[in-house]
C-alpha cells in the first residue's frame, strides 16, 4: 500500500549459473516440499543433500529463485546465503555467529543480549516475524546450526545443503531433496553448453562422451573440464581424455583455479576433519578395488567388529565422502569414482606399506570366508577346506535364505546370490592384475583358488561368463602352485561344466578326465565320484546314453560312501535323464520320483536345494513329454520355472522356458515361451543354446 516507504530487502544469493542442466526431478521435488505445508505454523525447512561436487548448492540457488518467482517478486523477500563449513569471509560453524550474520544482513543493529544463543534466537524470530525470509545455509554439518536460524514468519523458507539429511531434525519434518550424480547424457549437455563451440564438440563426439563419463556425474568436474578446453583452443577433447586416463580424474579435473571450491580442496577439507578411525576406513575404501562395498568388508579391512565399522562409515557418510546404498538393506556403501581416487591417494600418501598390506589381507580373508558361506547357501554340496584361517576379528553376514529377487529371508542379512552378484567385480579385481601393474592385487597363495571355489554356486546359475573364466584360470594356476591336488580336481570339474554350458564337448571331456585322474592320484573318493558323474552327464549330452549309465554306475559307490542323501538323489536324477534319452520313460519317471522324494526329505530336515529340485521337475517334464503326457509335462515345467526364478538361476530359467515351449498347448504360447528361453540364454551369453531354440522356433 505504501511502495514509497517499502524497506530495502537483502539479496545475497549467488548469481544464476547460465549452464544449469536439467535436474528437473530434483527441482520438482523442491517445489513439492515447499507446497507441502499440511498443518504447519512454522517456516518450511528443506534439506538438499549430495556429495562433494554434485551441484547441490547450485540446485538450491536455482530452486530458491524459482520459488521466489512463483511466489512474488524478489524485492518481497530477504534472500540470505551463508557458507557454514569451509573458507571465506562468510564462513562459520558457530550457531551464535550465524545468527549475528543473519541479523546484520537484515540491517538489525548488533546487541550484546544476555542469555547467549537462546536469546539471540528469540530476537531473530522477533525480527523476522513480519518479513518473508529465505535463508540458504551451505555445507551444514550440525543440526544445531539449522535450529539456530529458523525464522519467525511461517511464509519464510530455510534451505540447507548438507552431505546427508539429519535424522535428528525429524521433529521439524523437513523436506528432503537428494542430489545424485548426473547421468552421462546430462554431463554431455553441460559440456556443450559451457564450451559453446558446436563445431569443436561435433568433431569428436566419442571423445566428448568419454570425457563426460570421466566426470563421474559431477557438475563441478564438468565445469573444470570445459574450462580447460576453453582456455586452450588447441587442446583436443581426446587429448584431455588421455591426460585423465594417465593422471586420474581427480588430478586433472579435481583442481580448479578457485582453490577454495575445487573438488580436491573440498575432499581434503572433509578428510582432514575426520578422526583417526574414520581416516583409516576412508583409506581402506580407497584400497578397495571397486567403488562399492559392504560394512563387513571395511570392518575386516580395519580390524574391528561390524557394529563399530558401521558407526565409522556413518561418519564418512555425514562428511559426504560415502553414500549409503539403500537397495540392499543398508549394508552396502558407495563412493563416487573421483572420491575413490582421492581415498586411494590418501592411502598411498598417509598410510604405510604395513597398513596397506593389512587392509588387503582383511579384504582377502573377508571375501574368502563370506564367499564360502554364501556358496554353502547357494549349493549345499560338500566343500573343500582352504588355507585361510578365520581371523580373530571377522564378522560375516548371516545370509538370508529367501529368493534372489528380494523375498523375505533373514531380515538382518543379505541374500546369498545378491551378495555374490554385488561383490563379484571386487573379487575378480582382487584376483586379477592390480591397478597399473601385472601382478594380482592380492597375491596370497591360495586366495585365487579359494575364490574360484567360493563363487562356483553363484556362477552355476549365471553361466560361463568371462569373469568366471578368469577366476577359474587364476584359481587353477594358484592351486597347481600350492600343490592342492583336490582343489585342482574341483576346479577342473568346474571348467568342464562351463564347457558343457557352451556345448564344447571335447574341452569338457578333457577337464572331467583330468579331474578324475587328479582325484584318483590323491585317493579322493568324493572327487572321483564327482568326476565320473560329470563324465556321465557329458555322455548323456552327446546322446551316448549307455555310456552315461555306465559312468553313473561307477560313480555311485564313491558317492554312497559319503553318506549324503543329496548326492544319491542327483545320481538318480542323472540316471533318469539317461533313461529318457534311451526311450525308457516309465523307468525314468520312477527314478525321478525317488530323487524328488529324497530332496524333499532334505528340505524337511532344513537342507533345501531348490535349484536341484527344479532340475528334477524339469527332467520329470521331459519324461512326461516323451511318454506323450503333454499337460503333465507342462505343469512340471511351470513348477520348475518358479523355483529357478526364485533362485535367480538364469541358465535353468532358459531351460524351463524351453520345456514350456515344447509342451505348450497352443502355437501362441509355444512362441512366447521359446522367445523367453532365447532371452534367458542371451542374458548369460549362451549363444549356442539361444541359436538352438531359434531353430526350434522356426520349426527346424
Amino acid at each position: 500500500m505504501h511502495d514509497e516507504e517499502r524497506r530495502p530487502t537483502a539479496n545475497h544469493l549467488p548469481l544464476d549459473i547460465m549452464t544449469f542442466i536439467n535436474r528437473q526431478d530434483e527441482r520438482a521435488r523442491f517445489a513439492d516440499c515447499v507446497l507441502d505445508r499440511g498443518d504447519r505454523t512454522e517456516p518450511r525447512i528443506i534439506l538438499v543433500s549430495g556429495g562433494p561436487g554434485s551441484g547441490r548448492t547450485t540446485l538450491a540457488v536455482k530452486a530458491i529463485k524459482e520459488h521466489v518467482a512463483r511466489s512474488g517478486t524478489a524485492d518481497q523477500f530477504d534472500l540470505l546465503h551463508f557458507r557454514v563449513k569451509g573458507s571465506g569471509p562468510r564462513s562459520t560453524t558457530d550457531p551464535e555467529a550465524i545468527i549475528d550474520q543473519v541479523l546484520a544482513d537484515l540491517g538489525v543493529p548488533q546487541g550484546d543480549e544476555p542469555g547467549g544463543l537462546p536469546e539471540k534466537h528469540r530476537r531473530l524470530r522477533s525480527v523476522t516475524k513480519d518479513r518473508r525470509v529465505v535463508i540458504l545455509l551451505d555445507d551444514v554439518v550440525l543440526p544445531a546450526q539449522v535450529r539456530a536460524v529458523v525464522p519467525g514468519n511461517p511464509d519464510s523458507l530455510l534451505v540447507v545443503t548438507t552431505a546427508e539429511p539429519f535424522s535428528s531434525l525429524r521433529d521439524q519434518r523437513p523436506g528432503n531433496v537428494q542430489v545424485l550424480a548426473m547421468p552421462t547424457a546430462h554431463v554431455v549437455a553441460q559440456l556443450r553448453a559451457e564450451l559453446q563451440d558446436d563445431r569443436r564438440v561435433d568433431a569428436e563426439p566419442g571423445a566428448l562422451w568419454e570425457l563426460a563419463r570421466r566426470c563421474h556425474g559431477l557438475p563441478l568436474c564438468a565445469t573444470v573440464a570445459a574450462g580447460r578446453l576453453s582456455a586452450d583452443p588447441f587442446l583436443r577433447i581426446a587429448g584431455l581424455v588421455e591426460e585423465i586416463k594417465q593422471r586420474s580424474s581427480l588430478r586433472v579435473l579435481g583442481a580448479g583455479e578457485d582453490e577454495e571450491t575445487s573438488l580436491k580442496a573440498i575432499l581434503d577439507a572433509g578428510y582432514d576433519g575426520l578422526d583417526d578411525a574414520a581416516k583409516l576406513a576412508y583409506r581402506a575404501a580407497g584400497l578397495h578395488p571397486t567403488p562399492s562395498f559392504d560394512v563387513w568388508a571395511i570392518a575386516a579391512a580395519i580390524g574391528v567388529p561390524a557394529a563399530e565399522a558401521r558407526g565409522v562409515l556413518a561418519l564418512l557418510c555425514s562428511a559426504g565422502l560415502l553414500t549409503r546404498d539403500t537397495r540392499m538393506g543398508g549394508h552396502r556403501y558407495g563412493i563416487n569414482p573421483a572420491v575413490h581416487e582421492h581415498a586411494a591417494d590418501a592411502a598411498q600418501r598417509e598410510g604405510n606399506r604395513a597398513e596397506r598390506d593389512s587392509v588387503l589381507a582383511g579384504f582377502a580373508a573377508y571375501y574368502v570366508h563370506a564367499g564360502l558361506a554364501a556358496d554353502a547357501v547357494l549349493t549345499p554340496r560338500w566343500q573343500l577346506g582352504t588355507d585361510f584361517e578365520r581371523p580373530p576379528v571377522l564378522d560375516l553376514p548371516v545370509f538370508a535364505t529367501g529368493s534372489a529377487t528380494g523375498s523375505a529371508g533373514d531380515a538382518d542379512g543379505p541374500d546369498a546370490r545378491q551378495w555374490s552378484g554385488a561383490n563379484i567385480q571386487a573379487i575378480v579385481a582382487l584376483v586379477g592384475p592390480s591397478r597399473g601393474g601385472d601382478e594380482p592385487l592380492i597375491g596370497t597363495r591360495g586366495f585365487a583358488a579359494a575364490m574360484a571355489l567360493a563363487t562356483d554356486g553363484y556362477f552355476r546359475g549365471t553361466g560361463m561368463s568371462p569373469d568366471r573364466q578368469l577366476l577359474l584360470a587364476a584359481g587353477l594356476a594358484d592351486a597347481e602352485n600350492c600343490g592342492h591336488v583336490r582343489v585342482q580336481a574341483r576346479i577342473r570339474n568346474q571348467l568342464g561344466f562351463g564347457c558343457l554350458e557352451t556345448e564344447d564337448w571335447d574341452s569338457a571331456e578333457g577337464h572331467f578326465t583330468g579331474a578324475l585322474e587328479l582325484s584318483a592320484s590323491d585317493g579322493d573318493g568324493p572327487g572321483q565320484g564327482g568326476a565320473l558323474e560329470a563324465l556321465g552327464i557329458l555322455a548323456g549330452r552327446r546322446g551316448r546314453y549307455a555310456d552315461a549309465l555306465a559312468a553313473f554306475d561307477r560313480a555311485l559307490p564313491f558317492l554312497q560312501a559319503m553318506g549324503r542323501t543329496r548326492s544319491i538323489a542327483l545320481i538318480h536324477l542323472h540316471r533318469g535323464r539317461a533313461l529318457i534319452g534311451s526311450g525308457r520313460s516309465a523307468e525314468a519317471l520312477e527314478l525321478l520320483e525317488h530323487a524328488w522324494e529324497m530332496l524333499r526329505a532334505e528340505r524337511e530336515r532344513g537342507r533345501p536345494d531348490p535349484v536341484n529340485e527344479g532340475k528334477v521337475l524339469l527332467s520329470t517334464s521331459d519324461a512326461f513329454l516323451s511318454s506323450g503326457t503333454t499337460a503333465a509335462a507342462h505343469a512340471k515345467a511351470e513348477q520348475a520355472l518358479e523355483l529357478f526364478t526364485g533362485q535367480g538361476a538364469l541358465v535353468q530359467r532358459g531351460q524351463a522356458f524351453e520345456a514350456l515351449g515344447r509342451s505348450a498347448p497352443t502355437d501362441g504360447e509355444r512362441t512366447g515361451h521359446l522367445r523367453s528361453a532365447i532371452d534367458a540364454y542371451e542374458a548369460v551369453g549362451n549363444e549356442k543354446a539361444a541359436q538352438r531354440v531359434r531353430k526350434l522356433l522356426d520349426g527346424r
